[in-house]
This record gives C-alpha cells, sequence and structure tokens, in this order.
C-alpha cells in the first residue's frame, strides 16, 4: 500500500452518518491509483488497506468505478460525503468522479439500497450482540435499515442519498437504535413492510434511469487514466 498512489481518502461509517456514540470507531474508506503493470499487465490490483489501520479498505481505480456502476450502496455514499469527512481527494478524481456523481444514480442503485435494507432484517432478528439489545431485537442493526429506507427515498426523491442525516432523522434514528420507537420486533417488522411498499411504489414511479450509461462510464474512465498518467 505505501507504494500506491491514492486518489480519494475519507471517513465513513456513522461519524460520516452523523450517528457516531462514545463507542463508535472511526473507519475510513479510500481509492488508489492502478499501476502500469496492474492496468496493462497480468498483475491484478486488489483492494487493500491504509498502512495506519489494517481495518480500513481502500479500492484500486478500475474496481471502485465497476462497484460504483453497479450500484453498491457503500461505493455510492463515498461520492456524497460532505467535504468534512473527506480527508484526501486528487483534483482528477474529483473532476472524473465526485463531479460526476449524480450519473451513477439509477434504479438499479435505489433497488440495491432496498436489497441491502432488507437484508439487513436477519441482523435486526439474531439480537446476538448483547450490547445493542433492545426489545429482544438488535437496535444497532435497526437503527441501519430505519437509516437506509431513509437513503433510498432521498435518493429517488432528489437524487442525494443525504449521507449526513440531519438534527430531525438523528433522533429518529438514534430512539430506534434505543427502543423507544418499536416495543418489539413484531412492531418493527410491521414498519419494515410499510416502508417496503412505499419504496417499490417509488422506484416504479420514479423517472431515474433504468441502469447507468456503460458506454459513458467506459469513455470516462479511458479519458481518466489518459490523464493521469500524463500529468
Amino acid at each position: 500500500m505505501n507504494n500506491q498512489k491514492i486518489l480519494f481518502k475519507a471517513i465513513v461509517g456513522s461519524q460520516a452518518y452523523n450517528l457516531a456514540t462514545e463507542e463508535s470507531d472511526t473507519d475510513r474508506r479510500g481509492v488508489y491509483l492502478e499501476t502500469s503493470e496492474q492496468i496493462y499487465g497480468l498483475k491484478k490490483a486488489e483492494p487493500s488497506h491504509f498502512p495506519e489501520d489494517p481495518n480500513d479498505t481502500t479500492y484500486p481505480f478500475k474496481h471502485f468505478i465497476s462497484l460504483l456502476s453497479k450500484g453498491n450502496p457503500n461505493i455510492i455514499e463515498l461520492c456524497f460525503l460532505r467535504d468534512e469527512f473527506i480527508e484526501y481527494i486528487h483534483p482528477l478524481f474529483k473532476k472524473y468522479v465526485i463531479d460526476s456523481r449524480e450519473r451513477f444514480i439509477s434504479k438499479t442503485l435505489v433497488k440495491s439500497y432496498l436489497g441491502y435494507a432488507t437484508h439487513q432484517m436477519h441482523l435486526v432478528e439474531k439480537n446476538g450482540r448483547e450490547r445493542y439489545s433492545v426489545n429482544n431485537y438488535d437496535g444497532k442493526a435497526a437503527m441501519h435499515m430505519a437509516r437506509l429506507f431513509l437513503q433510498l427515498n432521498n435518493l429517488v426523491s432528489i437524487g442525494d442519498p443525504l449521507v449526513y442525516v440531519d438534527h430531525k432523522d438523528k433522533i429518529f434514528l438514534m430512539n430506534v437504535r434505543l427502543g423507544k420507537v418499536y416495543a418489539t420486533l413484531d412492531h418493527f417488522r410491521d414498519q419494515v413492510s410499510a416502508w417496503e411498499i412505499v419504496a417499490k411504489d417509488h422506484i416504479n414511479s420514479s423517472k431515474l434511469k433504468d441502469t447507468v450509461d456503460f458506454d459513458w462510464v467506459n469513455n470516462m474512465m479511458i479519458e481518466f487514466y489518459k490523464e493521469v498518467y500524463n500529468a
């Protein structure tokens, strides 16, 4: 990792969501530029880690763009972080990716958010993490499930997930975590079912394009590599 050129580095997770507590860690994700060997030769570029913290992930540019184009919620969030959470951004990464982030918003992405959200239910029901247990379910997982539905609706309505939740939504989400909103697991399940119905209706009626324009993505990557290696 020490010899790789960083294109982007940012704080993510609960800090970036405005949902951090005293026990929250500071997580980071980033993007690095592949070497010419990795682009033109057989050597494969793999996700790596920042040397200061082996738990933080940094993605090779091509891999990052592939995930972004396929509608990965964790990846699209990196493009919509508030400036105070971005620790470094290469000017060409900003030019080609961040400044064009709206081109990665599609129904495919929104459906991915719905899939991520509903997948959280097994974590809510598992209730295996005692410190997060409220009303016989996992309060932290329930909070993040609710957050994903909020972000999904924001994407459909304004084309921005609003990663950093506002004060009103923060109070609601933190109360979900503490078990103050849903008294039982069945109560929460009923709410999730209602959210799913609304989300699917929003997706079906949305004017968002079905998928990313992959021809544009391909051309963008070519121009990016040309400019970054000639810089």
